[in-house]
């Protein structure tokens, strides 16, 4: 259980120092990689602490019937970026409500097709495992360390897509802002 909790933890700061590198690249500010971990760390708690009531709201409102969970979902999927770029704390639950307001089923459409890609990830670095004995230290290792791998990149792609729907939402709701394309370039 102490695992779990220190995984994700590292899941937070990593969520926290991604939406703040990307935020520094839109702003057009050098990306730096000390500044945007010690925004990830800063910001680890409020993210841990607002992934747990998401999850929790999501899957009991999943329980319910599919369709709620993946509306909540959908509601909520913006807070980590709202945590860094406004400081919001638990208030980025409201905000997240507030922003995705008329556009819940796109931002549905977004979270699963995240998941997809996910999915597909976790497919490509479970290959290892089936390859490697159970009883080998050194391949338990390997294979960890894959898997950790691709859970990252799994993160990082769903921090990139949360600043990206972000900043979409803003501009759209409140105008001005840097384009969803300045995340490219």
């Amino acid at each position: 259980m102490l695992a779990f909790l220190a995984y994700l933890l590292v899941i937070s700061v990593l969520q926290g120092a991604v939406a703040q590198a990307s935020f520094d690249d839109l702003d057009d500010r050098t990306v730096g990689a000390g500044e945007a971990i010690n925004a990830g760390m800063r910001h680890s708690l409020p993210i841990l602490g607002v992934s747990i009531i998401v999850g929790i709201v999501s899957l009991a409102a999943t329980f319910l019937l599919v369709v709620p969970g993946l509306y909540v979902l959908g509601m909520w999927w913006i807070f980590a970026a709202i945590i860094v770029r406004e400081r919001a704390g638990f208030s980025s639950i409201g905000r997240s409500a507030e922003l995705t307001l008329g556009y819940r089923w796109p931002m549905v459409g977004l979270a699963l097709l995240y998941f997809l890609v996910s999915i597909g990830i976790g497919l490509v670095t479970g290959i290892p495992e089936l390859m490697v004995s159970e009883t080998s230290v050194t391949g338990t290792l390997i294979v960890g360390v894959i898997s950790m791998i691709g859970d990252m990149f799994s993160s990082i792609l769903g921090g990139v897509t949360g600043v990206i729907a972000y900043v979409r939402l803003t501009q759209i709701k409140e105008g001005g802002g840097s384009t969803v394309a300045d995340v490219f370039s």
